[in-house]
């Protein structure tokens, strides 16, 4: 659930940077990429659940929502591993929905070219 909450929050935000439906693969495309790179990371880490590099990854947001479900199937993650990785995606998430506030109060009242990711987070 705290990865689906994380993507969408990102989508919501994307969405609300484009005035145009032509528009949104654009701001989509980075958003695409991650989700690919989680399943990739995912498929690559599935024989070997011991790897370094998989208990780090799941520990950065938001790799656990894609890694946590086969650890835990696997039986290679202990309890507070995974209260610690639903505590830390549930921080991203609440520090995301913040920025995409930000981010739709900034640009869906724009009308005209897709708000760049940069302008529409930049404090002003």
């Amino acid at each position: 659930m705290l990865g689906y909450a994380f993507f969408a929050v990102l989508y919501a935000a994307a969405g609300s940077l484009v005035s145009r439906q032509e528009d949104v693969s654009s701001t989509t495309g980075p958003l695409m990429m991650l989700l690919f790179a989680m399943y990739g990371v995912s498929f690559w880490y599935l024989g070997s659940p011991d790897a370094v590099a998989l208990q780090v990854l799941s520990w950065i947001p938001p790799f656990p929502a894609m890694l946590m479900p086969l650890m835990i199937a696997q039986g290679t993650a202990p309890a507070w591993q995974v209260a610690g990785s639903a505590l830390v995606m549930l921080v991203a998430v609440a520090l995301l929905a913040r920025a995409g506030a930000r981010v739709y109060e900034r640009s869906v009242l724009r009308i005209g070219a897709t708000v760049p990711w940069r302008e529409a987070l930049s404090r002003r």
